[in-house]
């Protein structure tokens, strides 16, 4: 740990106001600790401790490299205040300067200099677009990094990382001994905490990567989970049953199941796909079962959400390239939207292999469609509305994703009205993994290409960790 000394803040004077009054020269607030405190083994995340004569609201202003600084948001009142300061460049010259708040104005530091520690070795992605020129924008782009070129593969211990705009890395968690378990990914969760799914449970960690919470079902886990209202969990596994085909003999179906687990792990409520469709009537070109392995995989479910409004979760299945909204209370499906389901699409291409449905309210959905039906020639995301009256869809927007992807891939709208995509893992030869950012207007404002071929993320979501001052 580093500590810097105490340091005296100084009013500044001309531009407060309160009540309609300016201030005297003789107002004062007086500063007895600033500290900044080394976190061990993170190079881009610091403690700041700050310690006032009076309560007041507190928030940070940071720059490194003399680059346009960024703030931190204003902190609830009090007389101490330790804020974490994260989304830091590594071995980099950084400067706080701290900002306090009371009804009678406020108050500034002078300049607080200190180095981040040196940061662990990373391949940057390449990038380009309009934002890149701009000023730093308080975004953290956050990558689960799959690198099938280690031993582990994607089954390993995983990296999840954090860059700015510019590609440089400003998050860095590793998940640990333990396998994370097929198609992993980390999310930011409402409360500011990050969360990241295991072979057989699930763990939160802070912004600065101090563990919260953790749970273990047990049972082998798959591609996604979804924190409820109540503070359980809907997971991902599978079923399996042994069927007969004339062609290769004898097989096993796999199938999807969800469950319900309260925070220790433990099941409170289970929903398995085979008691609700069956594998006659659903087979596709992508669920064939495979002579010489002898499995099925059947449904191959991607993403859940959980829809609050209609206590219901909604279910991406890529082999069946459909989805579904499946009643909680009930245990029915409620709806199937895609080709052979309930709706009828009155406007653009159905979608097919898809990944990470979500509803955005209760009229538009969002996917990612990596169109494996062969009618387009690129993946592409894609914003829709659905009359679940009249049974229709139309397709309200397409986002190209510029490459055509079999496997992973995400979309999500971000919060000035954009588009996030994440492009997946490509059939494409010879072109990097990428994330593409589409303007409120559709206008592709930054697109992040990763450094080797085979460097895969599932998903990618956005953090705003700051705002530009």
């Amino acid at each position: 740990m580093r500590c810097l000394p105490t340091a005296c803040l100084f009013l500044v004077l001309g531009g407060c106001d309160s009540g309609g009054q300016g201030l005297d020269d003789t107002a004062s607030l007086f500063f007895d600790v600033l500290r900044i405190e080394e976190i061990k083994g993170n190079a881009h995340a610091v403690w700041v401790s700050v310690g006032v004569s009076e309560p007041a609201r507190v928030r940070l202003e940071f720059s490194q490299l003399g680059e346009s600084p960024l703030a931190t948001p204003w902190q609830e009142e009090a007389l101490r205040h330790r804020v974490p300061l994260v989304g830091l460049l590594g071995g980099a010259e950084s400067t706080v300067v701290v900002h306090a708040q009371t009804d009678q104005g406020e108050w500034v530091s002078e300049p607080l200099g200190f180095t981040t520690r040196e940061p662990a070795a990373f391949l940057q992605p390449t990038a380009t677009g309009a934002l890149v020129e701009e000023r730093l924008n308080g975004l953290m782009y956050l990558l689960d990094q799959t690198d099938r070129r280690t031993s582990e593969g994607a089954d390993g211990p995983m990296r999840f990382v954090g860059v700015d705009q510019l590609g440089r890395l400003i998050w860095d968690h590793r998940s640990g001994e333990g396998l994370v378990g097929h198609a992993p990914f980390v999310e930011v969760l409402g409360d500011g905490h990050f969360f990241y799914r295991t072979a057989t449970g699930g763990v939160q960690v802070t912004a600065v990567g101090a563990e919260v919470s953790s749970f273990d079902f047990g049972e082998s886990l798959h591609h996604d989970a979804e924190r409820l209202p109540n503070g359980n969990w809907v997971v991902m596994t599978r079923t399996y049953d042994t069927l007969e085909s004339e062609n290769i003999g004898e097989f096993t179906l796999i199938g999807d199941a969800l469950v319900e687990v309260d925070p220790s792990g433990t099941e409170v409520w289970r929903w398995e796909i085979r008691d609700h469709l069956d594998w006659a009537s659903t087979q596709t070109d992508l669920n064939e079962p495979v002579s010489g392995l002898q499995i099925a995989d059947w449904t191959h479910a991607n993403s859940v959400q959980y829809v609050h409004d209609l206590d219901s979760f909604l279910v991406s299945l890529r082999n069946l390239s459909q989805v579904i909204l499946i009643s909680r209370e009930s245990g029915d499906i409620v709806w199937t939207l895609g080709e052979r389901g309930d709706f009828e699409l009155v406007s653009g291409t159905w979608f097919s292999g898809q990944h990470d449905a979500q509803m955005v309210n209760s009229q538009e959905m969002v996917l990612y469609d990596n169109a494996l039906n062969g009618v387009l020639p690129e993946s592409r995301g894609v914003r829709l509305r659905l009359d679940v009256q009249d049974m229709k869809v139309e397709i309200l927007e397409e986002f190209s994703a510029g490459v055509a992807a079999y496997t992973m891939g995400s979309m999500s709208l971000i919060e000035d009205g954009g588009v996030l995509l994440s492009s997946g893992g490509h059939r494409t030869d010879g072109v990097p993994s990428r994330v593409l950012q589409y303007s409120p207007e559709g206008e592709e404002i930054l697109r992040l290409e990763q450094a080797l071929l085979k460097q895969l993320n599932y998903r990618t979501s956005v953090y705003p960790y700051a705002t530009p001052f």
